[in-house]
């Protein structure tokens, strides 16, 4: 056996966009759910809403999305979260699908990444062709948007 030969097996429940490694994925929920946070330091700690400490302490907030997909290049659900450029590109995709009568969550969508770090830059489009993705399949549970998500 080799370095080659190994099987890497990922841990993370969420979906990683690297440069070079496209992955087609599959909405599984019908709405994303919605969360702020704040940097502090390093860290992203959850907004709290009106009783965040943060914010009281001029922190600005980001707004972040999380949905349940399917990959079809691992065979497994993730929780992929996303800011407001990628959420506009999924508006924008839905929005031109639905002239078509295609609902968003029955097309595949192919995530590229290029740079990485702050430079990272992703990007969504539609596949014209997609796969079928496995029936019944065990979703990742979100809490409510105040409730933490570990990022």
């Amino acid at each position: 056996m080799s370095y080659a030969d190994h099987a890497i097996i990922k841990n993370s429940i969420f979906l990683k966009i690297d440069q070079g490694n496209p992955q087609t994925i599959r909405l599984l929920d019908g709405d994303p759910t919605e969360q702020f946070q704040h940097k502090i330091g390093e860290k992203l700690e959850a907004c709290k809403g009106e009783m965040c400490g943060y914010c009281d302490n001029g922190h600005s907030k980001q707004q972040r999305f999380v949905t349940n997909v399917w990959s079809h290049n691992d065979q497994k659900v993730y929780l992929w979260s996303y800011g407001p450029g990628i959420a506009e590109e999924l508006k924008q995709i839905a929005l031109a699908l639905e002239k078509d009568e295609i609902d968003i969550l029955n097309t595949d969508l192919e995530i590229t990444a290029k740079g990485s770090g702050l430079q990272k830059k992703t990007k969504v489009q539609p596949r014209l062709k997609s796969q079928e993705v496995p029936k019944p399949l065990k979703l990742i549970r979100i809490g409510p948007k105040e409730e933490e998500i570990p990022f």
